[in-house]
């Protein structure tokens, strides 16, 4: 009885370690899939990006809160299809226990051949949408927070004076004097890049090297200059 206990702990030990590692993976995916086509907006890459990979998982709970009733209904079915495959590999008699099991139940041969083709050919089907799944949530909510984030003119992100080194400034002068008006957004602060872009699509993107900057003021102001 002891020995039944332990391989059910085991068992149970197993099945939440599977768990735990397949839900980060897909919430890793979410995350990726949001940031990818959020900063594809702003036409950036991630490769480019000074972004550290933890930031990624930050950005799946995003998508969770963005996109809650779609995420909790996919988590939830991701742990009800993992079971379900699992219990096709169980009836087909993997394992002495399972055997055991399955000749008490009166399991025969040619069903154990059905329930394990029917796993073989449910695993990759499974893994692969619950991966598209969490792809799809990421890219629906990259979509609404950057419609948003239009619509408001962009309230989370401040205006920014940057101000050039002297090696820097030949041959940008008008350049640097639009980013040191101060009606540029600061998207993002890297260690290696500063990434600016102007609400009003006047501009793409702009990327200055970090060993350009001789200074950089963030202004308390979330509105356009225009406003």
């Amino acid at each position: 009885m002891s020995r039944n206990s332990e391989a059910q702990g085991k068992s149970f030990l197993l099945d939440i370690g599977t768990i735990i590692t397949l839900l980060a993976a897909l919430l890793y995916t979410a995350g990726w899939s949001f940031a990818y086509h959020y900063y594809e907006h702003f036409h950036l890459g991630l490769i480019g990006l000074d972004m550290p990979k933890e930031y990624l998982f930050v950005y799946s709970f995003w998508v969770i809160k963005g996109e809650f009733f779609f995420a909790f209904a996919a988590l939830v079915v991701t742990v009800l299809l993992y079971f379900m495959v699992r219990l096709c590999f169980q009836k087909a008699g993997k394992g002495p226990k399972s055997r055991k099991l399955n000749e008490k139940r009166g399991v025969s041969r040619g069903n154990q051949g059905f329930f394990l083709a029917l796993g073989l050919f449910l695993t990759p089907i499974v893994i692969l949408s619950m991966f598209w799944q969490f792809y799809y949530l990421g890219n629906q909510c990259a979509a609404s927070l950057f419609e948003k984030q239009v619509r408001e003119d962009f309230p989370s992100y401040p205006r920014v004076k940057v101000w050039l080194t002297e090696e820097a400034l030949e041959g940008m002068k008008p350049r640097t004097e639009e980013w040191a008006n101060g009606c540029y957004r600061l998207l993002l602060r890297g260690k290696e890049h500063l990434y600016l872009f102007y609400p009003e699509g006047k501009s793409p993107t702009e990327i200055i090297p970090q060993s350009n900057v001789k200074a950089v003021r963030v202004l308390p102001q979330y509105h356009s200059c225009s406003e």
